[in-house]
């Protein structure tokens, strides 16, 4: 009898510890979630929303002494800078969205051509104000598997990515092709621009920090990637970074193909 109730015990007791170790393990991923969230918002918004008064600043500055040349100029930066403080916000809420289980998640049948065509457009403007030319070769008759909303999410942000990146007066190039058994395609994204150095690849694949390889803000990157890399996985898709400095970088997808189209 008394050894039945110490088995009781010890089964209790180790009921009790995975249930306390499920809970530490939540509860340090909550509060690693809520670090990453106040470091985006300290370093990647505050920064362009100053910059943003500053320019706005100066514009009425041009206007006032009637430079408008200069004014123009200040104008464009700060529409690039509103769009991708934009960006960043919409990545803020689709990441908290997220990590609370509220955003939407449908899977069905993709016409990839389709998406890129849709996503491609609205980057129009910003590839022609650093004369970028997008190629893009992928074959009519690939349909994915996953959902519309997040793949979108995924190809903006990459995409956008690439012409950050980019130097002026060059060029990204889209492509896809199934896989040995059809079962995946490949996509990829490719650019010719200032490419990343290894170790950021390896932060950006393998850990969840905000990585930065200079003092230039615009060579941070935070909760876009975070957000690329949990929409992929949630969509059984994989991702492979390759580059080299100065020579830019190649994004490749491994991505399920729908069996129905």
């Amino acid at each position: 009898m008394t050894t039945m109730i110490s088995l009781c015990c010890c089964c209790k007791l180790l009921l009790q510890n995975k249930v306390l170790s499920r809970k530490n393990k939540e509860l340090t991923r909550n509060i690693d979630q809520k670090r990453l969230l106040l470091s985006i918002i300290a370093h990647d918004l505050r920064s362009p929303v100053y910059q943003l008064e500053r320019m706005w600043q100066q514009a009425l500055f041009y206007t006032q002494q009637k430079h408008y040349d200069k004014l123009i100029d200040t104008l464009h930066n700060g529409i690039t800078m509103s769009n991708s403080t934009y960006n960043l916000l919409n990545n803020l809420l689709n990441w908290v969205m997220l990590q609370s289980n509220q955003l939407l998640y449908k899977k069905e049948s993709l016409h990839l051509n389709s998406i890129i065509d849709q996503v491609v457009h609205n980057f129009q403007i910003k590839a022609k104000t650093k004369q970028i030319n997008i190629s893009k070769n992928i074959p009519k008759n690939i349909y994915i598997d996953g959902d519309l909303h997040t793949y979108k999410i995924i190809f903006q942000n990459f995409i956008d990515n690439a012409i950050k990146y980019s130097f002026h007066n060059g060029i990204i190039s889209l492509t896809a092709s199934y896989i040995n058994t059809m079962e995946y395609c490949k996509f990829t994204i490719r650019d010719y621009g200032e490419g990343i150095a290894p170790h950021i690849i390896h932060q950006l694949l393998h850990t969840n920090e905000r990585t930065q390889e200079s003092s230039s803000k615009k060579n941070s990157m935070g909760i876009g990637f975070q957000l690329c890399k949990e929409l992929i996985q949630k969509n059984g898709a994989t991702l492979a970074i390759e580059s080299k400095k100065q020579n830019g970088t190649i994004i490749t997808l491994t991505i399920p193909v729908s069996k129905i189209n």
